[in-house]
């Protein structure tokens, strides 16, 4: 029997032990638990038929058409061919890759809470109001990461562990009402715990950060999309169906952001940082972010670096120029400053930043040619 079988066993055995069910004797004790033993025994038969449904819902075309049929009668389907059209590009530039195994469907709601969710069936809703929150690429950071979820199966394996103990909680209550509170308070705990634990959702934010740099986004916006749920609904917001609702289950925006900025810095060779809103490049200061419009200072950092941290990626560093109030780098604005003295200032240090590490290079290029070098000359002395 497996182990959940064993504990609400258990449990149950005890309430028999304490009287709850009004049994004296050991003959009692003994029906009465095998009763419990039946039941359960009953309710494991019955996950076989549970999980081979589940998988049909969620692996099989058929599965999916029903899946996307309940979710948008549940969420509602927003009548909007421009918004319909942009979820399904921004969508289809991320499942453009061999690493997205599976086959999805994507739809947009007229919800205006901005959240996204993948559910059973390999089925994605996009709420209209994440749609007008951010752009292309936040919202790209946003799919990716259910995409993450939709790969990893983690809607299916959570179901089927609330499915799992439900099953033999049904089974139970509904032949020993005496039983009803305590397994339905198991239950509850078990299923109310979490359903994407704190590894789900770091695997899912690292899938939707690769998926995000793969599609040629800027990789930023990782952050930036962070940063704008938290700051809208709070350091606790979760993600999804609404099904988390321990939030110390649950990592907080902040340091998804912080982990994000981590994955940033990886890709970009380790050349790009951002603390607070000052961004880095070879640790040196270059850009203090500006708020403007929507976007706090934070954020256009997270996008600088992101520009910056894809330049390193592709080696693709050059000289950067001045154009009014503009820093440019390989023909593309990097940023719009408040002023064209901050615009120089910034071209300045970025230009001292990247030289710096390229002096730091040529001269150990530099020193391990005249090791190289001594060392040939030592040898043909040798063999003279």
């Amino acid at each position: 029997m497996k182990r959940w079988g064993r504990t609400v066993l258990a449990m149950a055995i005890g309430v028999t032990l304490a009287g709850g069910t009004g049994l004296t004797g050991t003959q009692g004790f003994r029906a009465d638990a095998a009763g419990v033993v039946d039941i359960l025994l009953g309710g494991t038969l019955a996950m076989v038929e549970v999980n081979s449904e589940l998988s049909r819902m969620d692996d099989t075309a058929e599965g999916q058409q029903q899946m996307l049929q309940e979710r948008q009668k549940s969420t509602g389907y927003y009548d909007n061919y421009s918004y319909q059209d942009r979820a399904k590009r921004i969508f289809e530039s991320l499942t453009d890759t061999p690493d997205v195994k599976r086959t999805y469907v994507v739809y947009v709601t007229p919800e205006e809470d901005a959240n996204a969710a993948m559910s059973l069936g390999r089925v994605m809703s996009i709420n209209k109001g994440l749609m007008d929150m951010m752009d292309d690429a936040a919202i790209a950071s946003v799919v990716g990461h259910e995409i993450g979820h939709g790969e990893n199966k983690d809607a299916i394996r959570g179901l089927r562990k609330s499915v799992a103990l439900q099953t033999a909680v049904g089974a139970a209550t509904a032949n020993s009402g005496g039983l009803s509170v305590l397994l339905g308070n198991v239950a509850g705990n078990y299923v109310n715990q979490q359903v994407f634990s704190v590894t789900q959702e770091k695997n899912a934010d690292e899938w939707g950060f690769k998926l995000l740099a793969d599609a040629g986004y800027n990789v930023g916006a990782a952050a930036v999309a962070m940063a704008v749920l938290r700051d809208k609904y709070g350091d606790l917001y979760t993600d999804g169906l609404g099904q988390i609702v321990n939030p110390n289950n649950h990592p907080k925006m902040s340091q998804r952001i912080l982990d994000h900025l981590k994955r940033l810095e990886e890709f970009s060779g380790k050349h790009v940082s951002v603390t607070d809103d000052v961004v880095y490049v070879n640790k040196k200061p270059v850009y203090t972010g500006e708020p403007i419009g929507q976007y706090t200072g934070a954020m256009r950092a997270y996008l600088v670096a992101g520009k910056l941290a894809r330049y390193y990626h592709d080696n693709n560093v050059n000289t950067p120029t001045v154009q009014e109030n503009q820093v440019w780098m390989n023909g593309s604005s990097l940023v719009t400053l408040s002023s064209s003295e901050k615009a120089a200032e910034m071209e300045q240090a970025l230009a001292t930043a990247i030289d710096s590490k390229s002096s730091k290079k040529v001269k150990a290029d530099d020193k391990k040619n005249k090791v190289d070098s001594k060392a040939k000359v030592d040898k043909e002395n040798k063999t003279k």
